[in-house]
């Protein structure tokens, strides 16, 4: 193929655009041909509905969440004495052992 035949797809796209309108008309067509009227919905006459008496009727109450209940907490209780000894020393901290690169000569 040449470069001009490949440059050239503007009539393929054409074809390409009324194909697909045709087909998706061709399917809406269908799919509303097919599918039935919703009949519209009738209301009941006035004979049918009952009446109360307004003293009857109660406004709901509103709904709440429940609440939970917060708690101070406990203060920490320590223990009695010393935990450590004030008099020792700290322990003495390891040198660190620095790893030099090789040199290849």
């Amino acid at each position: 193929m040449s470069r001009h035949e490949l440059q050239n797809n503007g009539p393929l796209h054409g074809f390409a655009c009324v194909g697909t309108i045709v087909l998706a008309g061709a399917l809406f067509g269908t799919v509303l041909y097919l599918t039935e009227t919703a009949e519209a919905s009738h209301d009941p006459p006035l004979k049918e509905m009952m009446t109360i008496e307004a003293s009857l009727a109660r406004k709901a109450e509103k709904k709440q969440q429940p609440q939970k209940e917060l708690k101070t907490p406990e203060p920490e209780v320590k223990p009695e004495g010393v935990s450590r000894d004030e008099n020792k020393k700290p322990p003495d901290k390891k040198p660190t052992k620095r790893k030099t690169p090789k040199r290849i000569g």
